[in-house]
């Protein structure tokens, strides 16, 4: 993880003395990344709760009818494709 060290009483508008604008681009970029991986984190968790459901669901009906899940895995797949 990165941080970000800022002088006392550095000025970011003063970008010729203090690097102001590339600390401040530096911040964003930082802060883009980290937005980025909690979506990919999220994305990531959702899908595993998704198969967990799906392999549930599955498994519910080959306990009831096995043409019942053949009919499900065939839709899936039809669907996914």
């Amino acid at each position: 993880m990165a941080t970000i060290s800022m002088q006392t009483g550095s000025s970011v508008l003063n970008a010729t003395s203090h690097q102001g604008l590339e600390r401040v681009t530096e911040a964003s970029g930082l802060l883009k990344r980290v937005f980025e991986r909690m979506i990919a984190a999220q994305e990531a968790a959702a899908m595993r709760r998704l198969a967990r459901y799906h392999h549930a669901l599955y498994v519910d009906l080959v306990k009831q009818d096995h043409r019942l899940a053949e009919e499900f895995f065939a839709a899936k797949s039809r669907s996914e494709a």
